[in-house]
């Protein structure tokens, strides 16, 4: 069946659970987890499982729904969005603060429950959910991006195109893009940062590299451009 299906993972979490005592990391994340599972379920996701730090979940399955992509990238700008909400809270109480990434992918899967004869888990597999998995990891950290999809694009939300990329332990190269904004409400500063990204781009592609430089250096403190 096809599927959209997310990973998020914290970066650093490592790092952050040795400077704090496990009990308060624990406790810190648990209330991390139950703000995105309810932005998961709220979208009429399914919740797949937690692996350490990570949260994995799909639409589409077991109900169908027509416009599970659109509901799998609003859930993603929206689990940004609670994060900034937690990350005021957490200031005010003296904890860490951490950034989460997360990959979004659309695609065939097998669909129901595997695993033993003792013990089965519904969930999903196949190749589409394992480019999710390194939308999330290795492309996000590759180009300094917090929400790295493969598309197919949705006209309620604005994208910027990254690269064309050949993903860990794939043998054809995808296109990935960023998930920007929801498109009613992205800035003309925005707009500009994206408009000055996509020059460079194209110029890049071109072997253009005086042009492209030229380009990517008007968006300061912007990860994509600075890895360009």
């Amino acid at each position: 069946k096809e599927i959209t299906v997310f990973f998020s993972d914290i970066e650093g979490s490592t790092t952050l659970s040795e400077q704090i005592a496990i009990e308060d990391w624990v406790a810190q994340i648990n209330e991390y987890f139950t703000v995105m599972e309810d932005v998961v379920m709220r979208s009429g996701g399914t919740l797949d499982k937690y692996e350490g730090d990570a949260i994995m979940g799909f639409w589409n399955a077991p109900i169908s729904q027509s416009d599970h992509v659109k509901r799998a990238h609003a859930a993603a700008l929206q689990m940004q969005k609670s994060l900034k909400q937690l990350h005021a809270k957490w200031q005010q109480e003296g904890k860490p603060l951490i950034n989460i990434r997360i990959g979004v992918n659309t695609g065939p899967a097998l669909v129901g429950n595997f695993g033993s004869k003792n013990r089965l888990d519904y969930t999903v597999m196949g190749d589409t959910i394992n480019t999710a998995s390194r939308l999330e990891s290795a492309a996000n950290k590759s180009y300094g991006t917090n929400i790295c999809i493969s598309g197919p694009l949705q006209p309620e939300f604005t994208y910027r195109e990254l690269d064309l990329v050949l993903l860990p332990g794939k043998k054809e190269a995808v296109t990935i893009y960023e998930l920007y904004a929801v498109a009613s409400a992205i800035t003309l500063e925005e707009q500009a940062i994206l408009a000055n990204y996509a020059a460079g781009l194209a110029a890049y592609r071109q072997k253009n590299w005086a042009q492209a430089l030229a380009e990517f250096e008007k968006n300061p403190q912007d990860g994509p451009s600075e890895v360009m």
